[in-house]
């Protein structure tokens, strides 16, 4: 099981990597729909908040500040043309309405860094503005709004997770459909997921038999007054996975083990 957690932290951090490489193209969103304003170019203008993140179709919420340099990433557009980004520094920018599209401008920034070390197309869509880049064949985008919130990234609230009583409700096969680590939740299809993390399979099967089942690794399963746990034993000594439920979904927690906050979310298969 070690060693199958450890390589479910090496994807996790891989994507949250790329996604930091991500951010030197950034990218924004915004939150309730509007009307289209008369003059392309007004959309764009305003005061912007970091508010989330997408690494191809995976969504990610939470706290970025280890991963992009701040804890209060903003970017600023001005009517006359210029602005500015603050991610680990502020750099100044200058943008124009895209010729072919008129719900994007061409941004460039006045000071190379590694953070602004290419010029950009961002991009307005749901009243939010995405700045994308490329980074080793893979797009990624930090997510804009006004009010630094975007509601179709979903934050794992691993406070609202209740005890499994319920062995029934426990048994099945779940897949993966989503992680939290270090403060960042990332959420998606589970397909999205496997492809996004190297097809790596991730899953949990609970038995009827009590046995258990993780990406390969064996361990067995039980409930108690606790609540449910899933437990294994390897070289390195014994380890005990609590269960939770979060809605419909199943968390698998694996932060005691690893010593760092690490949350697998998954939904029963069918």
């Amino acid at each position: 099981m070690k060693k199958n957690g450890l390589k479910w932290i090496a994807v996790a951090a891989a994507v949250l990597m790329t996604l930091a490489l991500a951010a030197c193209g950034g990218s924004g969103s915004g939150g309730s729909a509007e009307k289209e304003p008369a003059d392309p170019k007004e959309k764009f203008v305003g005061e912007w908040q970091v508010a989330a993140a997408e690494y191809e179709s995976i969504l990610m919420a939470g706290k970025f500040g280890e991963f992009i340099g701040t804890d209060d990433g903003k970017m600023e557009i001005k009517e006359d043309g210029t602005g500015s980004i603050t991610l680990e520094d502020e750099v100044k920018l200058k943008w124009t309405l895209n010729e072919e599209d008129e719900n994007a401008i061409d941004v460039k920034f006045e000071k190379k860094t590694e953070m602004t070390k290419k010029n950009v197309k961002v991009e307005f869509k749901d009243d939010a503005l995405f700045m994308r880049i490329k980074s080793d064949g893979k797009t990624g985008a930090l997510i804009f709004t006004k009010d630094g919130k975007y509601e179709k990234a979903k934050e794992i609230d691993l406070d609202k997770a209740e005890k499994i009583t319920d062995k029934d409700w426990l048994i099945g096969k779940w897949t993966l459909s989503g992680f939290k680590m270090s403060g960042v939740s990332m959420t998606g299809e589970a397909e999205d997921l496997k492809t996004a993390m190297g097809d790596v399979d991730v899953y949990v099967e609970i038995k009827k038999d009590g046995s258990a089942e993780m990406s390969g690794s064996k361990g067995k399963w039980y409930i108690n007054k606790k609540g449910a746990f899933m437990h294994e034993k390897d070289s390195l000594g014994e380890h005990e996975y609590p269960m939770k439920k979060l809605g419909d979904e199943m968390v698998f927690d694996m932060s005691e083990a690893f010593n760092m906050e690490l949350v697998a979310l998954m939904k029963k298969d069918e």
